[in-house]
């Protein structure tokens, strides 16, 4: 394969790339997008939104599946570069007359062109693409829920495996896979409140009011009512005077 046209070989290491970027940005694309505005989807029969909400109900195997799709990606696209670019690069090295033995003119090659991929992929197979699905998550998300769906299946034999293998592991490290994540604690919403707050998505009266709801449930009936025995009564019968005394 290493004198197959090099126009087909970097087109192949393109469409590789295109693979990673739609991996990165589809696991993105899910983690970002609201989950009320999710549930508002699917509650009112969106087709996308019901796929997505099946991905999503089992975190793990959708972060699998993600995983094993941009996995095997990098591996057959490094596989490729190393057989077709690597023998290149040698002789084009060699016929520079260069006084290097052979074998460190492979080592050579191989770091080369490893650089230059991971350069690239990560640029435009990961950066660029998360970066876009974090601006357009809901977009993104809906409209690959269907492939994902479609690529889970296909990879469902292997993520069963790796899963199983994975809460394996985490049990023997002491960890239960099963235990629900912990839930956001008053603290957390305060924060969110302030970061909303800087970013202008929650006006400082709103943030007022969600703060008080925090600090009125600290505050007992004791602190904001008065005891009977302190309370001054003014009758109804009494003089003018009589209220002035008491007042």
């Amino acid at each position: 394969m290493s004198d197959s046209p090099i126009g087909w070989l970097l087109l192949l290491q393109l469409i590789f790339i295109s693979l990673n970027a739609l991996f990165a940005s589809a696991e993105i694309a899910v983690i970002t997008m609201n989950d009320n505005k999710l549930a508002m989807l699917t509650a009112a029969g969106d087709k996308r939104a019901l796929r997505l909400t099946k991905l999503t109900e089992q975190p793990a195997v959708f972060l699998s599946t993600i995983q094993v799709g941009i996995t095997l990606i990098n591996l057959l696209s490094s596989a490729v570069a190393t057989e077709n670019f690597s023998g290149r690069l040698v002789a084009w090295l060699a016929n520079l007359g260069l006084q290097i033995p052979k074998p460190v003119l492979n080592t050579i090659s191989i770091a080369v062109i490893t650089l230059i991929l991971t350069y690239f992929t990560v640029l435009l197979g990961e950066l660029i693409p998360k970066r876009l699905a974090m601006k357009k998550a809901e977009q993104i998300a809906l409209g690959m829920s269907g492939l994902i769906y479609t690529i889970s299946k296909i990879f469902q034999p292997a993520v069963w495996v790796f899963t199983r293998s994975t809460n394996g592991i985490l049990r023997l490290l002491g960890v239960n896979p099963n235990v629900e994540n912990e839930e956001d604690t008053e603290e957390e919403i305060r924060m969110m409140l302030d970061a909303g707050t800087v970013k202008g998505t929650i006006q400082p009266d709103e943030q007022d009011m969600i703060q008080n709801i925090f600090e009125f449930d600290d505050i007992s009936a004791g602190e904001v009512m008065t005891h009977r025995t302190e309370v001054a009564l003014l009758w109804l019968d009494e003089t003018d005077e009589q209220w002035e005394q008491t007042i």
